[in-house]
């Protein structure tokens, strides 16, 4: 599909001509979708490993979509995304997009390294380009305490879990949420970011966390929890105290980078 062309049926002119071709139709219809029942919409980019390479079949479809005006919560029950990929819908109000461009926060940086498919008025071009500093060092702090609430969800839980087991023994599935694994992944990006990287996909993250650390344990860690975030799936507790390994050492490394 050419720069400018209109997917077939279509009254609203995409730019898909740099997206995968597999995942070009699931981007167009959910761009479409949009298009159609919010006329507000100011753009729509593209992000992630779709819009920076190294993705497969099995990637997400991470859109950001710039809307003028107020978000209403009835706008999610009159979405309809498509069922055969996961699809992240990421909705910005224009003040919030200048929010996170001024503490220059991970979202920001993957807007600037994403593929706008419907920017009309130049917004999401000229975001790309303006000269993107790091992180401002107060919202990764809030960041990383935001991330700390989950850690101690996730270990409220961890501990139900075993306690059940303990009760139950094999009649327990002994499983238990993803949310340590998100944990860790967002504390990874957070230790990367403190180290001059800021990784806006999960490839990014990987690489730059193997350059971090020779730790094969650590790597064996990482790789779970990118493993288990990308699959959205129950973690065994096996796999949770490998994770659990890998989060105290993130922790302790951060709370020295970032905490006064």
């Amino acid at each position: 599909m050419n720069s400018g062309e209109t997917c077939a049926g279509a009254a609203f002119p995409l730019r898909l001509e740099r997206v995968p071709p597999s995942f070009r139709e699931t981007v167009a219809a959910v761009a479409q979708g949009i298009l159609v029942r919010f006329p507000r919409t100011v753009a729509l980019v593209l992000i992630g490993s779709l819009a920076e390479g190294g993705y497969t079949e099995e990637s997400d479809v991470d859109l950001v979509w710039i809307v003028r005006g107020p978000l209403r919560r009835r706008w999610w029950r009159e979405m309809e995304l498509p069922s055969e990929r996961r699809v992240q819908v990421i909705p910005l109000l224009l003040r919030g997009v200048a929010w996170h461009f001024a503490r220059r926060t991970t979202l920001a940086h993957s807007i600037q390294r994403g593929l706008p498919i419907y920017d009309p008025e130049g917004r999401a071009a000229a975001l790309q380009a303006r000269p993107l500093a790091l992180p401002d060092p107060e919202w990764m702090r809030g960041w990383f305490e935001h991330w700390q609430r989950f850690y101690e969800m996730g270990i409220w839980e961890l501990r139900r879990a075993r306690r059940w087991q303990r009760k139950y023994g094999n009649e327990h599935p002994g499983s238990v949420s993803d949310i340590l694994a998100r944990v860790a992944v967002n504390f990874a990006i957070l230790l990367l970011e403190t180290e001059g990287i800021v990784p806006t996909c999960k490839r990014a993250l990987g690489e730059g966390f193997q350059r971090l650390t020779r730790g094969e344990k650590l790597r064996q860690a990482m790789e779970t929890a990118l493993e288990v975030h990308r699959q959205e799936r129950e973690m065994r507790l096996e796999e949770v105290d490998l994770i659990l390994y890998l989060l105290r050492w993130l922790h302790r490394r951060l709370r020295q980078a970032l905490m006064p």
